[in-house]
């Protein structure tokens, strides 16, 4: 590779650092928020066994419950993204340090993921479509607020996650920048 930036990024450091930057973060925020939806019910069920809890909810149909439905629905969708980007930020990443042949297995992967898109697309619309208006109707059984403010646990953690993600995007930036 004559470049440290891929062409498309007209040796302008600000606007690749931008984007793996923004894919990067993409990323990590999606793979955080899926690894919490799909680790909670094996920490309630752990949680369960060790309160020795006799009513809890049958954990044998995961998605049998409005608030399982909305779960799929949303891992299905952040894989959906992952799937998208994590390709184009391991490109960014190699472009300049790895062989061509490695950039050629990454441009394959990256359609390769293009196209397997299409079954967590399917798993979304799939649950859409088949829980009907179930979903919306037990949203309608009992009118109430939704208190929209965010747990500062939560946004800090994600916060730190930016941040991390600002500096190796920086650092990462600068040396190819210098190079």
């Amino acid at each position: 590779m004559s470049t440290d930036f891929p062409p498309s990024f007209q040796d302008n450091p600000f606007a690749y650092g931008f984007s793996l930057f923004s894919m990067m973060l993409i990323t990590v925020v999606s793979t955080a928020i899926l690894l919490t939806i799909v680790l909670e019910p094996r920490h309630r069920r752990r949680i369960d066994r060790e309160l020795d809890n006799m009513i809890c909810l049958d954990h044998s149909i995961p998605f049998a419950t409005t608030l399982g439905l909305y779960r799929m629905k949303v891992v299905s969708l952040l894989t959906m993204i992952v799937m998208g980007v994590l390709p184009d930020v391991v490109f960014l990443l190699s472009w300049g340090e790895a062989s061509p042949r490695v950039i050629n297995i990454i441009w394959t992967t990256d359609r390769l993921f293009d196209g397997l898109a299409i079954l967590p697309f399917l798993v979304f619309t799939s649950g859409y479509m088949l829980s009907g208006g179930s979903v919306a109707n037990h949203l309608g059984e009992v009118p109430r607020r939704v208190e929209l403010y965010p747990r500062w646990v939560e946004i800090r953690r994600h916060f730190k996650s930016a941040l991390l993600v600002l500096f190796i995007t920086a650092g990462v930036t600068i040396y190819k920048a210098s190079a």
